[in-house]
């Protein structure tokens, strides 16, 4: 529903002004959702489980990482980050730090909770963890900035460089058909904007040349609306606050465009309601008495009934954005704040937990494979010290299925990635020697490939001294 407002007045005089989204009557339907799908997805034999939900489950969570990039379907964040919430509290209830090690399973070391159920749980996980590296990889590696790009360009371009400025990563600017950005001169594969040779316009400007221009006019209408004045040496100043608040103004442009598609109002209610949530609970802002997040939510309050206003209207105007400048769009906006990025950290910290279970050898290994799954997205992550350190201990764990899946693990990367193999030779290096034949046979295998990729690689010598023994 609608932001409502209460008024309280604190003994000094002063009025309090404290919102009330309408987000929490969602969260709370998505909970009550997600809890049923889960006690329907746990229960053992053939009472629901695995012969009916959980393949519902898995694909409502492929459908779900889909949409999160869709401005049409802003709930999906909500629900993945309700899932992945639910999911872990399931596998910690049957890990041993949560009572799952009781005396009729220690032996055994399998947990009370059905194993099928235990295995999708963590699959899952590293699913939805792993789309969530992905996206701040991405955002790390290729950051959607308003002034930064264009300005950079335009410098190289006056010292007589060509700037290769594709989004996609890919260097090469030659054998293939390559278009520039009139205004920033910037040049693009023309495959990842959409020209071909038969449709080449004659006037072309780039995703971020669109977004400073746009971003000038929310900036100069909502400062003239609010009384809202950039102050520094150089005038106006793009904040990454203001640059956020630029790209939900996008976001809310791109929805009036698409009014006639059904639900897109309340795919606008349901923004406008979690971003002043957000901007409510900005406790730095408060910190420092920074007025700005007040203002933008009275702003979003004031347009709620309005789908269409006077910058929406501006903004309508304007060429619109790429496909994937919409995407990036809702990249940068979903890294920033959103509550499945901010889930992130935990996810990872319960995954290391998990990996150090002290006595369920099931929930150690599927950790590992979870884990596998993140890495994946972004193997920089294999150098975080925390990650560095629950991996290397998983090298001598007692149970020979754990050692062959943390060797597989760090196999994936370290080829690829020399500086990884240097990383982590010491914790390999007794694998040649495992006692585990499938364990032995694949460390081996691994070393091969560091060797013949880098001949020169620090490690050869005692590798080759082990292998020959």
């Amino acid at each position: 529903g609608k932001e409502t407002e209460n008024m309280n007045t604190d003994s000094g005089g002063s009025t309090n002004r404290q919102r009330r989204s309408g987000i929490a009557s969602c969260q709370n339907l998505c909970d009550s959702f997600v809890a049923q799908l889960l006690q329907r997805c746990s229960r053992k034999g053939e009472d629901g489980g695995a012969s009916e939900f959980r393949p519902i489950l898995s694909s409502l969570v492929d459908d779900f990482l889909i949409m999160q990039l869709l401005p049409e379907h802003p709930a999906a964040e909500m629900v993945l980050a309700t899932i992945c919430r639910g999911l872990g509290n399931d596998i910690y209830k049957a890990s041993s730090y949560g009572g799952g090690d009781s005396k009729r399973n220690q032996n055994s070391g399998s947990s009370t909770a059905e194993a099928t159920y235990l295995s999708t749980a963590f699959e899952i996980i590293g699913r939805i963890s792993g789309s969530i590296a992905e996206l701040l990889a991405n955002q790390r590696d290729s950051p959607l900035s308003i002034s930064r790009h264009v300005e950079e360009n335009v410098q190289l371009k006056q010292q007589g460089q060509k700037v290769h400025s594709c989004f996609c990563g890919r260097q090469s600017l030659v054998n293939t058909l390559m278009v520039s950005c009139d205004n920033c001169k910037g040049f693009y594969h023309s495959e990842c904007v959409g020209q071909t040779k038969k449709n080449l316009q004659e006037e072309w400007v780039c995703d971020d040349c669109k977004l400073k221009e746009m971003a000038t006019d929310v900036t100069r209408e909502f400062s003239s609306l609010h009384s809202i004045r950039s102050r520094g040496k150089n005038g106006g100043i793009m904040t990454s606050k203001m640059e956020i608040h630029v790209f939900r103004q996008l976001v809310l442009t791109y929805l009036s465009n698409e009014s006639d598609t059904p639900g897109v109002r309340f795919a606008r209610e349901f923004l406008l309601a979690q971003w002043v949530k957000m901007l409510d609970g900005d406790e730095t802002a408060k910190e420092s008495n920074d007025a700005s997040s007040t203002v933008l939510a009275q702003h979003f309050l004031d347009i709620w009934s309005s789908e269409v206003n006077a910058l929406t209207s501006k903004l309508r105007s304007a060429s619109p954005l790429s496909g994937d400048g919409y995407r990036r769009l809702m990249i940068a906006l979903s890294t920033s704040k959103s509550d499945l990025v901010q889930s992130f950290p935990r996810q990872m910290g319960l995954l290391i937990q998990f990996m150090g279970d002290k006595r369920l050898v099931s929930i150690r290994k599927l950790a590992v494979k979870a884990l596998s799954q993140v890495v994946d997205a972004d193997s920089s992550l294999m150098s975080h010290p925390s990650l560095k350190n629950a991996v290397s201990e998983r090298f001598a764990d007692e149970a020979k299925s754990v050692r062959e899946a943390v060797v597989g693990l760090v196999g994936s990367f370290v080829v690829s990635c020399p500086e990884l193999a240097n990383t982590y030779h010491t914790s390999f290096l007794p694998r040649l020697m495992d006692e585990g034949v499938s364990v032995k046979k694949r460390t081996v295998k691994i070393f091969r490939d560091i060797l013949m990729t880098n001949p020169s690689y620090n490690g050869r010598a005692a590798a080759c001294a082990l292998m020959l023994q």
